[in-house]
């Protein structure tokens, strides 16, 4: 992943960079007329976003924006005691600079993530307006909620009067397993969690929310009073947001807070409007339809070309093992289904993907290369190899699928890539 670094100045733009390698980020300094020779696959923009050069950051995000080989983020970066000021920003994210390394590290390629999901759902609602089924925008969601759960805090009380004050609300669980049943039952932006009195607990519940499709995306802030450097490690690691000590101030925490509040209620609506297309394309094995893959893979192509990202194709080969015993016609296609259905829960939401030829799986991953596709393909056919009708327990199986990944080659259409991809499953039967 290319990173850069710009402040207003050579000497915050080197401190800015030291500070980032100090935290496991390399990062180029871009300064002076070294700032318009960028790459033009340069994947994130870091702007020096502390107070002094927070006017500065914001002019330079909208230069960059505007540009034509414009960066594939734009993210703005500042310590804790300064942060972000708005909704307004032109940022696709903002990283805290004296924050956890990992934490940072995940913030940075989620901020990535997002503008890609963004541009995917651009393209989808092209590609189903040219096969004549415009989609109309996915609703915004209302009112701010978000969700405390554990012993009571002063920062509850900090929270509900800053969400009361934007119309917002907060509600309370005072047991784990009550929060998890209220976020499965409604909607939240955000949550809270006490882990003062049982870390272990609130390490666990914040790595349940990581692992779940729908609550994901939410920002998990963790309240550690007298164990913040003991459990920070594993709390980042299971996807906490924020980790605040007994000292961290609350204004400030809350200006964090709301930052990733707003980013992640916009992540939610994007991800909502990529599903949304899904469903009104979906083929009989509830992936997309062959008809709208095709078309789409021209689309993505194109972007590919125009801004310089990859774009790589994962293809899975669905085939009997050795030894398997012959399926029926009726199992062998429920089986093919249900592998396609893992499949779609195993990729990224901006990921498409298509039953092609009756038993090839073909995933479209925009923004990424060839060594992302095939981390893909091996998770897909791992997990669902493993399953119980991969591993024979129905009248089909058990099964293996052959992966074949192809990046986009310059020059070559969407079409090609297709065409490609598949011919090389043929290459391999000859050398088989």
């Amino acid at each position: 992943m290319l990173v850069s670094v710009r402040s207003s100045s050579p000497r915050g733009a080197r401190a800015l960079q030291d500070r980032l390698a100090a935290a496991g980020v390399e990062a180029a300094a871009l300064i002076g007329p070294a700032a318009r020779r960028r790459a033009p696959a340069e994947d994130i923009a870091l702007l020096d976003a502390s107070p002094d050069e927070r006017a500065w950051a914001v002019a330079t995000a909208h230069r960059l924006a505007d540009e034509t080989a414009a960066p594939s983020a734009i993210v703005a970066v500042s310590a804790f005691d300064a942060p972000p000021t708005g909704d307004d920003d032109p940022f696709d994210g903002w990283i805290q600079l004296d924050g956890p390394p990992a934490l940072m590290q995940r913030d940075l390629r989620a901020a990535r993530r997002a503008v890609t999901a963004r541009e995917e759902l651009t393209l989808r609602h092209l590609t189903a307006h040219t096969l004549g089924a415009p989609l109309g925008e996915t609703a915004a969601p209302g009112g701010w909620r978000a969700l405390y759960i554990g012993e009571p805090h002063p920062f509850f009380l900090a929270l509900e009067r800053a969400l009361a004050s934007r119309g917002g609300r907060l509600e309370a669980a005072f047991s784990s397993f009550m929060g998890f049943d209220f976020l499965h039952e409604d909607r939240f932006d955000a949550v809270a969690l006490n882990a003062g009195a049982d870390a272990a607990t609130a390490l666990a519940l914040c790595g349940a929310l990581r692992r779940n499709a729908r609550l994901h995306h939410l920002p998990t802030i963790m309240l550690a009073d007298d164990n913040a450097a003991e459990i920070t490690p594993a709390a980042v690691e299971r996807g906490a947001s924020l980790i605040l000590g007994r000292d961290a101030d609350r204004v400030h925490a809350l200006a964090w807070t709301f930052d990733k509040i707003r980013r992640g209620r916009r992540e939610a609506q994007v991800e909502a409007g990529l599903a949304a297309v899904r469903t009104a394309f979906a083929g009989p094995s509830s992936l997309f339809s062959s008809a709208f893959l095709e078309a789409h893979i021209e689309r993505l192509s194109d972007a590919s070309h125009a801004s310089g990202r990859p774009l790589s194709l994962a293809a899975l080969r669905v085939q009997l093992a050795p030894g398997a015993r012959r399926a029926s016609a009726s199992g062998w296609r429920r089986g093919l289904y249900q592998v396609s259905e893992i499949a779609g829960r195993l990729i990224r939401v901006e990921d498409t993907a298509a039953l092609l030829d009756g038993d090839l799986i073909v995933i479209a991953l925009p923004g990424a290369g060839a060594a992302e596709a095939r981390a893909t393909a091996e998770r897909v056919a791992s997990v669902t190899e493993c399953t119980a009708f991969a591993a024979g327990e129905a009248d089909a199986g058990p099964i293996v699928l052959e992966q074949i990944v192809s990046e986009l080659a310059a020059g070559e259409s969407g079409a090609g890539l297709l065409a490609r991809t598949r011919a090389e499953f043929d290459l391999s039967d000859v050398r088989a």
